[in-house]
């Protein structure tokens, strides 16, 4: 398996960006990650549930799946929302 991206990327247009994951979007994460039935289509070696706080979530999922260069969790942001 090639192993990539030695830093996160921040990648996007003029309309959206795709961005690591910041504090502003952890309530709506944490509600994406409550509601069954979005939770069903995240892929399956996602371990949310396992934390009640979503920093240390957060934290947890980037060090699994970031450093170990496996996959990237990206936030997808409207440009005009921030």
């Amino acid at each position: 398996m090639i192993k990539l991206f030695d830093e996160i990327p921040r990648l996007g247009n003029e309309q959206i960006a795709l961005r690591m994951l910041q504090t502003a979007d952890y309530p709506r994460f944490g509600e994406m990650i409550r509601d069954d039935a979005v939770y069903r289509y995240l892929p399956t070696f996602l371990f949310e549930r396992q934390y009640d706080d979503l920093v240390q979530m957060t934290d947890a999922l980037y060090h699994a799946c970031f450093q170990a260069k496996e996959s990237l969790i990206l936030g997808i942001a409207r440009k005009a929302d921030g």
